[in-house]
């Protein structure tokens, strides 16, 4: 935690060093002008916008002193969402609000506004963000949690609200650990399931990267840390001086009173939540100020008269996720019924080769003067229970069958050998989906489970291959990708 927070917090005042430059003079020259820097850059240059030519050149910012008093920017806010549950369950939804608020930076707003009603969702996808709000030095970006379907900013989206310069939020909204049960949990089992979808356990590993964007504003890192990590029990605390703090209730030192707690147990396993009205949000520190809607905000800041622009870059990206989700579903679907029935059908035939193997033969014996000779061959069998003896001058002959199998070996060989192609058409289908869009996958599946039963499914077509041709497979000959390799032994 302690090398996490470091890290951030270096990072935080490398970017400070250069945030919102909007009036550039050169140490050397005294060359003057009014504009703003974008995030592209040309061999160590930075592309910045000079409003007094009206157009973009490379310079080297560090040769320059700059000012923040908002010169030569566009009078305008932009606005982007994350009001949608899917954003931070998937890394294209991510990478595309990420790259939304580069691009909007690079557009020379007065500031920019991500708009937060949001349940949560997984980390790696919060951080990706958080990254992206923490590396924009050159615009400053605020956060509004609005409130709306579901109620505020949870979990992982609080913490996006925590690498913003400011957070506003709605007097109807709150900001909290865990997101309400709403119509979305009908797309879930049960209301755990969705728990664990928008505040999953492993989130805990996150609260040192929390604490340290807390840290970065002046916030309490404990509630930062709380919001993520379901163990943590928050509480106020007092000094002998009276200084108040909120801390870990681990944390406490002995010359501290405690003044009131603000998580709550949950269960009798020992999870907390913690969830804060706007006052409270306030009155803690997590939150600035409480404001009605984006247009009190924009008094506040100081552009009452900036043209508020609605970007809504995400919304296309999320319908095509849905739509990947839905196909992954119906996929998912088909493989598991075809694994079932691949299972039926090797064990059947396993045990159908296995009473093939163990059926009596016809014996012929041979007289001659020297005694008889044994040799055998396999005949047809004759219908279960019937057995005779037949002779002649020259040879003696017995024939005993056994009971005959209902399901003709070849069929069920052929019919697995189908079941197979499919099964691993279905496989290879749902891997490229979770490669192209991952996130769909439910929460119990990984896409190295798909992988494993791949091979798996792979594995085992080859070894029907062999033995259809009526040969073993050897083991030595199936590699990691399941295809075995073209040796003695191997037809077509």
């Amino acid at each position: 935690m302690t090398r996490n927070t470091a890290l951030v917090t270096v990072i935080v005042f490398l970017c400070a060093a250069l945030c919102c430059a909007d009036t550039f003079r050169h140490r050397q020259t005294d060359e003057v002008f009014n504009g703003f820097a974008s995030q592209k850059s040309i061999d160590n240059r930075t592309q910045v916008y000079n409003a007094d030519l009206e157009t973009f050149k490379p310079i080297v910012l560090a040769e320059y002193d700059v000012t923040t008093n908002l010169m030569g920017r566009r009078n305008r806010v932009i606005v982007l969402p994350l009001k949608q549950g899917e954003v931070l369950l998937s890394k294209v939804i991510s990478d595309t609000l990420a790259n939304a608020i580069v691009e909007a930076s690079n557009k020379g707003p007065k500031f920019i506004v991500v708009e937060i009603d949001n349940p949560g969702g997984r980390g790696e996808y919060m951080k990706n963000i958080c990254a992206t709000i923490t590396e924009t030095f050159n615009c400053p970006v605020v956060a509004y949690i609005s409130g709306g379907e579901f109620g505020g900013a949870y979990s992982a989206a609080t913490t996006v609200a925590l690498a913003c310069e400011k957070i506003y939020i709605s007097p109807q909204a709150v900001m909290g650990a865990f997101a309400p049960i709403t119509s979305k949990a009908t797309v879930y089992e049960d209301p755990q399931n969705f728990v664990e979808t928008y505040s999953p356990k492993n989130l805990s590993a996150y609260n040192g990267y929390a604490a340290a964007l807390a840290e970065k504003y002046n916030r309490p890192a404990s509630v930062a840390m709380a919001m993520l990590d379901r163990k943590i029990e928050v509480i106020e605390v007092a000094d002998r001086n009276g200084k108040r703090s909120f801390v870990n209730r681990l944390d406490k030192r002995p010359d501290e009173s405690v003044v009131r707690t603000l998580t709550k147990t949950t269960s009798q396993s020992g999870e907390v939540t913690l969830t804060l009205t706007p006052s409270d949000a306030v009155a803690v520190g997590m939150a600035d100020k409480v404001v009605g809607s984006l247009t009190d905000l924009l008094v506040d800041m100081g552009a009452a008269d900036a043209k508020l622009i609605m970007a809504g870059q995400v919304d296309k990206t999320i319908r095509k996720f849905l739509a990947a989700k839905r196909n992954l579903g119906d996929v998912l679907t088909s493989v598991d019924y075809l694994q079932k029935r691949s299972e039926e059908l090797e064990k059947q035939l396993n045990e159908r080769e296995k009473q093939q193997m163990q059926n009596t033969v016809q014996r012929e014996y041979r007289r001659g003067t020297g005694g008889r000779e044994p040799y055998s061959f396999d005949l047809p069998a004759e219908p279960y229970g019937r057995s005779r003896r037949s002779r002649n001058r020259r040879y003696e002959s017995e024939i005993v069958t056994g009971s005959e199998p209902m399901v003709n070996t070849l069929r069920l060989r052929n019919e697995l050998a189908l079941v197979l192609a499919d099964l691993i058409r279905g496989y290879n289908r749902a891997i490229a989906l979770v490669r192209r869009w991952p996130g769909t996958l439910p929460q119990d599946m990984s896409l190295q489970m798909l992988e494993q039963k791949l091979v798996a499914a792979r594995t085992l077509q080859n070894d029907i291959v062999f033995r259809r041709s009526g040969t073993v497979a050897p083991r030595s000959s199936i590699g990691t990708t399941g295809r075995a390799n073209r040796g003695a032994g191997y037809n077509r």
